[in-house]
């Protein structure tokens, strides 16, 4: 008589390796939003104290600003690449080693673009404000960047623990070839140059509204 049952492969630690790679991108990218929400409301402490800033120095001001986050997300793109390089490597030794679940990379990674979320939409309605297009009250509008701003730097050093603890903290999977994760990384990645794209457009828009003010 035959068994229908099957072994199911013992659980081998996944590497930190595997995991920090990746991690390492989502962090830049949180970082990102840290960075660049504490530039703005530098910004606007600046053009508070000096009351009658025009709109060419408004918008050059945040366009110098928002290189700083720019640069952090092309550099997260870029580690996620090395990540990706990782992940396809590990492939050729998928019944020695195990990967974290692809789960574990659209929740941590969507996470940590929350804070860089919170600062093109407190930079969208500086813009909006500055060009005249804002509907609605501005001083409303400034308090409304002033908790965008505020919730972001929050949210960026809570998601850093979060993705550091995940990255570092032994756990075990079964070994094996899966799809799932690298899936999930080439998506994250995808959203993280679409990001950056998006900063890299803010910041040629910027630019061109200094010149015309």
């Amino acid at each position: 008589m035959f068994s229908n049952t099957t072994t199911q492969p013992d659980k081998v630690r996944v590497t930190i390796f595997e995991r920090i790679v990746p991690f390492a991108a989502f962090g830049l990218a949180a970082l990102a939003g840290g960075v660049g929400a504490y530039l703005i409301m530098s910004l606007m402490k600046t053009l508070a104290a000096a009351k009658n800033a025009g709109t060419a120095a408004i918008s050059g001001g945040l366009a110098e600003y928002t290189m700083y986050p720019l640069v952090l997300l092309y550099m997260a793109a870029a580690v996620g690449v090395v990540g990706i390089c990782v992940a396809v490597g590990r492939m050729g030794f998928a019944e020695q080693t195990a990967s974290p679940s692809g789960i574990s990379y659209i929740v941590l990674g969507g996470l940590s673009l929350v804070p860089i979320g919170f600062v093109w939409y407190a930079g969208t309605i500086i813009i909006r404000v500055t060009t005249g297009t804002y509907r609605g009250e501005a001083m409303l509008a400034g308090n409304v960047v002033s908790e965008l701003t505020v919730a972001a730097m929050v949210i960026a050093p809570i998601v850093l623990v979060v993705l550091l603890a995940w990255s570092l903290i032994p756990f075990k999977a079964r070994p094996g070839r899966r799809y799932l994760p690298l899936i999930a990384l080439v998506i994250m990645q995808i959203v993280l140059f679409v990001a950056a794209a998006m900063f890299q457009l803010r910041v040629a828009e910027l630019w061109r509204i200094n010149r015309l003010g």
